[in-house]
């Protein structure tokens, strides 16, 4: 009996050691991403995305807009289950342009977050090739419902006499897609 209690002392001590190494580890991590060179900030988001938590997320959005950075950003925040990191990314969606912005982007659709679906709709009629396509792979991640702001595009420019080819494709891919989801939602 005294053995019993002994081995569960001695578990609940490792657990609480380890729970509190990798709080401290976190924090630190966190400084790294706030004051220090872009190969240790990198360092540090390949840390978090193994064990950060909601309270490294803030530090990590910080760097949605940096070019260099954005990737490992978006890397960490991919994996974590917490609703702040998939608020975070969909945040940053309206700072970015070009890379940074398409891989917020793809990293929404790999992390399935469904409350992003109706800005990725607005944003599958961007100018920019690489976001709107980002957009589309990221629907392609199982929405089986979004707005479709692409098909009010085609509507008012068919009411002017206009057509599109990127439109016109971009709304077919959609549709598939989501009949698709619709189906496999069934």
């Amino acid at each position: 009996m005294k053995l019993h209690i002994l081995a569960g002392l001695l578990i609940s001590f490792v657990v609480a050691y380890d729970a509190a190494a990798q709080t401290t580890d976190e924090a630190r991590q966190i400084q790294i991403l706030q004051s220090s060179t872009d190969a240790e900030k990198e360092d540090a988001c390949r840390r978090l995305k193994q064990n950060g938590t909601a309270k490294s997320v803030p530090a990590l959005a910080q760097l949605l807009a940096d070019e260099r950075l954005y990737q490992s950003a978006c890397d960490a925040l991919e994996t974590m289950p917490s609703p702040e990191a998939g608020e975070a990314l969909r945040a940053a969606l309206k700072t970015p342009s070009g890379n940074a912005k398409a891989g917020i982007i793809h990293t929404l659709g790999e992390k399935r977050y469904r409350a992003a679906a109706a800005d990725l709709a607005q944003i599958l009629n961007n100018t920019d090739p690489l976001i709107a396509s980002s957009a589309a792979r990221a629907l392609y991640a199982g929405a089986p419902n979004i707005e479709r702001v692409d098909r009010l595009v085609q509507a008012i420019a068919k009411q002017k006499g206009q057509s599109l080819a990127a439109i016109d494709d971009t709304v077919a891919l959609v549709d598939a897609k989501l009949e698709e989801n619709r189906r496999k939602a069934a």
